[in-house]
C-alpha cells in the first residue's frame, strides 16, 4: 500500500494500492461492451431518437455495422489482452 501526502491546504493523507489481476475480467467485459456500442452507434442513436429525429423510413446505415464474423486485432497478450 502506498501513502501520499495531499498538496491541499488540509494536508489529507491519500491511500493508493495496487491490486493486480483483480479487475482483469471486468475490464475485458467493459472493452467488449465499448466495441459493440461503438460499432452499433448505440450512444449516438440513443440521443438521435430521444431528440425526436427518428422516422420509420430512416436509412439502415444509421444502425452501424455488424460485428458478427468480424476480425478483431488485439495488441498485447498480457493480463487483459490474453483473456
Amino acid at each position: 500500500m502506498l501513502y501520499y501526502r495531499s498538496i491541499s491546504p488540509s494536508s489529507e493523507l491519500l491511500i493508493s494500492s495496487n491490486t493486480p489481476n483483480v479487475l482483469d475480467n471486468t475490464v475485458t467485459d467493459l472493452i467488449f461492451g465499448l466495441i459493440l456500442s461503438t460499432a452499433r452507434r448505440i450512444c449516438e442513436l440513443d440521443k438521435y431518437i430521444k431528440d425526436g429525429n427518428w422516422k420509420a423510413d430512416d436509412d439502415k446505415n444509421l444502425f452501424g455495422v455488424n460485428v458478427h464474423h468480424s476480425t478483431l486485432g488485439i495488441i498485447g497478450m498480457f493480463r487483459i489482452g490474453g483473456l
